[in-house]
C-alpha cells in the first residue's frame, strides 16, 4: 500500500491493521515476534510523525483547508489510541500462550531385556536402569521456533518391583544435583504362580525456571512446578504349552507321561516356547510318527485340531485326553535333575491335559494347526 500524502483525501493515514496483515499476520496463528512489533512501532511512529508534517506544511492555507487538517489530525490522533490499545492487546495476548512445549519424563529399562519368564523362573540379577529427560519452554525467535530446557532438577528417585504374592522389592535414592541416568539391581526375584512383576520408577524433580515470554517478560504462570513423573515395565508370566512325535519305538505307555517326560519335550530355546495364552499354535509332525502329544495347562482347552494336509480338515476327534483324577501334575521352570540324577518337579508346579493321537499307521511329515479356549 503506497503512502498518500495528500491531507484532503483523509486516507494518508497507513493503519496498524494494514501492516500487520499485509505481513500475513493473524492473531490466530502468527506469533507475535520481534519483527511484528518493530512493524507497530514503526506505524505508531509513521503517523505521529507525518501529522506533525501536514501540519507544517498548511498551516498558513485558507482556513477550510485549515478545517480540513484539522479534521484530519483528529483521526490521527484517534488512529494513534487505537493503534496503541491494538499493541497493548496484542502484548496480553503474547503474555497468555502457553510457554511449556514439554514436562520432565523417565524411561526404566531393564537387565536382561525379557518381558516373559515361565513360571519357577528365578532372575538372580535384574539390573534396571532409569533415564531423566528434562522438560522444555518454547520460544519464537527470528529464526524460529526454539526449545531450551526448563531446569527441572531431579531430587529423588524410589524403584518398585510389586507382585500380588511377594514381598515389595524398594529402593530410593536422592540427589542434590540431579543425574541423567541412575542404574542398579534387585537379587534372587522368583516367577511365581499368581501374578506378573510390575516394576515402577517414579522420581520427584524440582520446578523449573521462570520462563520469558517473546518480548522478555517473566511469566511465573507457565513455570513448570515441582511434581513427579513415573514409568514401567511388566514381567510377565507364562507357562509353557509342549508337543512331542514319537515313532512306534519310541512311544510312550500313558503311565510315562508324567512331568519329567513333559518337560524333556521343551524346546532348549527359550525363544521358541509356546506360551499357553496363545489362542493357536502349529506342531510339527515328524515323518514316521505313530504318536502325536499335545500338553496344555487345564485351565485351558484345545477346540480344533486341523490337518493342514488334508485340507484343514479336524482331527480332535481322534485324539484322547489324558487327565487322571486331577490333571497331570507339571512343573514349572525350577523343576531340575538333582545331584543322583533324580527328577525334582519344584515348587511351582499346575495340572496339564495331555491330548493324545496314535494313528494305525506311520504319518509323514506334516503341519499340525492347534485352537484353544480358555476353560469355563
Amino acid at each position: 500500500m503506497a503512502y498518500n500524502h495528500n491531507p484532503n483525501d483523509g486516507n494518508y493515514l497507513r493503519p496498524l491493521e494494514s501492516i500487520l496483515f499485509k505481513e500475513g499476520f493473524t492473531n490466530d496463528v502468527t506469533p507475535l515476534d520481534e519483527y511484528n512489533l518493530n512493524l507497530i512501532l514503526k506505524a505508531i511512529l509513521w503517523n505521529n510523525d507525518n501529522m506533525r508534517n501536514v501540519t507544517s506544511q498548511h498551516k498558513n492555507e485558507n482556513t477550510t483547508a485549515h478545517n480540513d487538517l484539522q479534521a484530519n489530525i483528529t483521526t490521527v490522533k484517534q488512529n494513534l489510541k487505537d493503534d496503541i490499545k491494538n499493541l497493548d492487546n496484542a502484548l496480553n495476548m503474547l503474555a497468555d500462550k502457553s510457554l511449556v512445549e514439554s514436562r520432565p519424563t523417565i524411561n526404566i529399562t531393564t537387565t536382561p531385556v525379557d518381558e516373559y519368564y515361565e513360571v519357577g523362573t528365578t532372575i538372580a540379577t535384574l539390573g534396571w536402569s532409569v533415564k531423566y529427560t528434562d522438560g522444555t519452554y518454547k520460544y519464537c525467535s527470528e529464526e524460529g521456533p526454539t526449545s531450551k530446557n526448563a531446569g527441572c532438577v531431579p531430587i529423588e528417585l524410589t524403584v518398585t518391583l510389586t507382585s500380588d504374592s511377594q514381598d515389595k522389592y524398594n529402593k530410593t535414592m536422592t540427589y542434590t544435583t540431579g543425574f541423567s541416568t541412575e542404574s542398579d539391581s534387585f537379587e534372587d526375584i522368583i516367577i511365581s504362580n499368581d501374578s506378573d512383576l510390575t516394576l515402577t520408577a517414579v522420581c520427584k524433580y524440582r520446578g523449573g525456571y521462570i520462563p520469558l515470554n517473546n518480548i522478555g517478560r517473566p511469566n511465573a504462570d507457565e513455570a513448570i512446578s515441582e511434581s513427579t513423573c513415573r514409568s514401567s515395565k511388566e514381567l510377565k508370566r507364562y507357562r509353557q504349552i509342549f508337543c512331542a512325535s514319537k515313532s512306534a519305538r519310541d512311544k510312550y505307555s500313558y503311565d510315562d507321561i508324567t512331568s519329567a517326560t513333559i518337560r524333556g519335550w521343551a524346546d532348549t530355546d527359550k525363544k521358541n516356547h509356546i506360551h499357553s495364552s496363545v489362542d493357536s499354535f502349529n506342531v510339527e509332525i515328524e515323518e514316521n510318527t505313530r504318536q502325536v502329544l499335545i500338553a496344555v495347562p487345564s485351565t485351558r482347552r484345545i477346540t480344533k485340531i486341523e490337518d493342514t494336509e488334508a485340507f484343514n480338515t479336524d482331527i480332535s476327534s481322534e485324539f484322547t485326553v489324558v487327565t487322571g483324577t486331577s490333571g497331570v501334575s507339571v512343573g514349572g521352570a525350577d523343576a531340575t535333575i538333582d545331584d543322583n540324577g533324580e527328577y525334582v518337579i519344584g515348587e511351582y508346579t499346575t495340572s496339564y491335559d495331555v491330548y493324545v493321537y496314535e494313528p494305525d499307521a506311520n504319518l509323514s511329515s506334516n503341519t499340525y494347526k492347534v485352537t484353544l479356549t480358555n476353560k469355563n
